[in-house]
């Protein structure tokens, strides 16, 4: 059995709001196996400055999966 994964997430409205804060972003990484970067409007998810970081998730789709994680408490336990 493999160890469960600490995963993060982050909202941005744009591709570009998420590229101008990625030194935040850096900071949240720390500590998780895995963040999630998550864009609300539509956008390239193999962005490879963010992807360096996190993994990106763009559009309206993921980004009502990742609101509803949220809601459910699913960030707050290991995977």
């Amino acid at each position: 059995m493999t160890n469960p994964k600490k995963y993060g997430v982050v909202f941005y409205d744009t591709l570009a709001a998420a590229k101008n804060d990625s030194n935040n972003i850096g900071s949240k990484a720390r500590g998780l196996d895995q963040l999630n970067i998550v864009i609300r409007a539509e956008a390239d998810m193999d962005d490879p400055d963010l992807n360096r970081i996190g993994k990106v998730f763009a559009g309206l789709a993921w980004t009502t999966i990742h609101e509803r994680r949220v809601t459910e408490g699913w960030y707050l336990d290991p995977h």
